[in-house]
């Protein structure tokens, strides 16, 4: 009995120390994994980052993390892609738009922009965004300056991201004017965060977290290489997590009040000390919009506030529906919405700080901008002559109707689409109107037939596909997350209307084995 009690402590003995030693092991591995998974995924993009799809991609494929805590994630620079729709060209310096020289030339006024999703330009064309129609206005009607923009927004930042972008790569072009672009999501987690943990958090046990990940084959929120993670999401206030106690300690002092009080007191020093012109602009009435403009006012800062009543009162709608927003159920600005906010801004640069570009040595004469509002026409929207399609018929064709490939991989499928209908399938979002253009889309069903993707990446037409016509196109899919037999049902998608399969039209079914 004596021998049995021995061998039985000695075997929980061994027990104990081995999963201490694994416990161990795996902090010790997460503490250098942390280093080597940054450094091969940043290896991984500049490898890939000329291999992009042709047609869609989702925003996580053209980021990358950023190596400032502050700033967390960036562009991957030199890059082109096709994202909600529009084509996205990021500079080499990663910046949407196109690369403004250190070196700053005599009679230049350069103007850098600090924000998210609505200063990027997020559904529009680079030359639509407000930046660049602000820049056509003002080398329009001051000629006799060079004015230059950097636009160093990126969807999802929050002020002190914004901030700390500027000092790290805004300052360095020498700006006469910064412009912040001020959201009421600004207060919150960005829309991503890094994904790390505690090696010294002794409350919780890194061999548990790791079986357990396991047996869940570890269905995760990454979206880059498990190292990119969406930040928590507050449910009952439909928006990213803002409240210091609760979000992840590293990223506390990012969110809140105090937090864009902080980072708007850094602005105002920083515009001392680099002498530039500071100014604050929003995107229609923000939430909280009294105490704002408070904790700006203490750093001898205005908001500029974007009114759109008159153009809200002239085609009878509310919010931010088209045609002011992308669509309705996306309130990010429109053309339309972009040419409003540009207007705003050339008044206030021409008519609130022309005392003080003119002690930068800057004459800005009023009656240019007197020339303008004479010629100033009111926002028009354009009427479109896009129908939905009476005529639905099409054929696909590819190569290969079995495809292998890994998890959560990125595939581009060659597929020609042959218009067997009587009408022109239109390629082009018409400006503030995002229906009636045709896409090629897919869903994904796994093998009893439950469907696992409800609308898959879009694949943008090249050209107008008229009767008859055939069109090549390189269709971007997204593979599921988890290993198993699945089935790829293609079909094109008149944008708001209806899917071709729903009209009669056999969709392409192409087996997809995911290991």
């Amino acid at each position: 009995m004596k021998d049995k009690t021995i061998k039985f402590s000695l075997l929980l003995t061994s027990l104990f120390l081995t999963l201490l030693i694994l416990e161990v092991g795996l902090r010790i591995a997460t503490h250098f994994d942390d280093f080597q998974r940054e450094k091969h995924f940043n290896q991984v993009v500049k490898q890939n980052k000329k291999s992009l799809p042709d047609n869609s991609v989702s925003f996580g494929k053209i980021i990358k993390i950023s190596q400032n805590p502050k700033i967390i994630y960036d562009f991957i620079p030199d890059i082109s892609a096709i994202v909600e729709w529009r084509k996205v060209n990021i500079n080499s310096d990663g910046f949407r738009g196109k690369k403004i020289q250190l070196l700053k030339k005599k009679n230049t006024i350069r103007i850098v922009g600090i924000g998210d999703s609505i200063m990027f330009g997020w559904g529009v064309e680079g030359k639509e965004l407000f930046l660049s129609q602000l820049n056509k206005l003002l080398n329009t009607y001051y000629p006799q300056y060079c004015w230059e923009f950097i636009n160093t927004a990126v969807p999802g930042y929050n002020t002190v991201m914004e901030i700390a972008t500027l000092k790290e790569k805004g300052l360095k072009y020498v700006p006469d004017i910064v412009i912040y672009n001020y959201i009421g999501n600004d207060l919150d987690l960005p829309n991503f965060i890094k994904k790390s943990y505690d090696k010294f958090d002794f409350t919780t046990s890194f061999l548990f977290r790791f079986i357990k990940n396991r047996l869940r084959k570890s269905k995760t929120s990454g979206l880059i290489n498990n190292k990119l993670i969406f930040a928590p999401f507050n449910k009952e206030k439909n928006r990213f997590e803002n409240n210091p106690d609760i979000v992840p300690e590293e990223y506390k002092d990012i969110v809140g009040f105090q937090a864009f009080k902080s980072a708007m007191r850094e602005f105002k020093n920083l515009s001392i000390k680099h002498n530039f012109i500071p100014i604050v602009v929003t995107y229609g009435l923000p939430v909280n919009a009294s105490k704002i403009k408070s904790i700006l006012s203490d750093q001898g800062l205005d908001l500029y506030i974007t009114s759109f009543e008159k153009f809200r009162k002239k085609y009878n709608f509310k919010g931010f529906l088209p045609p002011l927003g992308l669509s309705s159920d996306d309130p990010h600005p429109s053309p339309y919405g972009h040419q409003i906010i540009s207007e705003k801004l050339f008044e206030v640069i021409i008519n609130d700080f022309n005392e003080s570009l003119a002690k930068k040595g800057y004459s800005l004469p009023l009656e240019s901008m007197q020339q303008w509002e004479k010629r100033r026409k009111p926002v028009e929207v354009k009427k479109s002559n896009l129908k939905p399609l009476k005529n639905w018929k099409a054929l696909y064709n590819v190569t290969n109707t079995l495809i292998t490939c890994s998890p959560g991989e990125l595939i581009s499928i060659p597929c020609v689409v042959t218009n067997t209908g009587s009408e022109t399938w239109n390629y082009k979002i018409t400006r503030g109107n995002n229906k009636y253009f045709v896409v090629l889309c897919y869903r994904i069903f796994n093998k009893i037939g439950k469907m696992v993707v409800l609308h898959g990446l879009p694949s943008i037409l090249t050209s107008k596909v008229k009767p008859g016509d055939k069109s090549k196109i390189n269709m971007a899919v997204k593979a599921p997350e988890k290993k198993g037999d699945y089935v790829l049902s293609v079909s094109l998608l008149q944008q708001g209307i209806a899917w071709f399969d729903k009209k009669g039209v056999a969709p392409l079914k192409i087996q997809l084995k995911v290991k």
